[in-house]
């Protein structure tokens, strides 16, 4: 038997925790099908770089990529106008 098809939430997605994944990177396509998305956890993992398409999330107020492998950060985070928490630690 199939499993049953996934309902599409991406439009209506607002909160999006994916801390201690081990991940190594988030794809610019997979930002663009969350648009609404207001609180972004990506902490604990191993992102050495953010797609551009982050800064495009025009809702986004919490923003948490602590604890990753990141070099350095993109001035575009000040295109994100509704953001209020931001946590860059330990990069």
């Amino acid at each position: 038997m199939p499993y049953p098809e996934l309902v599409n939430f991406s439009q209506t997605l607002t909160v999006l925790c994916f801390d201690d994944n081990k991940l190594r990177s988030i794809s610019e396509e997979a930002l663009r099908q969350v648009p609404q998305l207001k609180l972004l956890r990506l902490s604990n993992n191993q992102l050495t770089h953010l797609p551009d398409s982050l800064f495009s999330l025009s809702a986004l107020t919490l923003l948490d990529v602590s604890f990753n492998m990141l070099s350095s950060f993109s001035p575009k985070v000040s295109l994100l106008r509704q953001l209020r928490s931001l946590n860059i630690a330990e990069n």
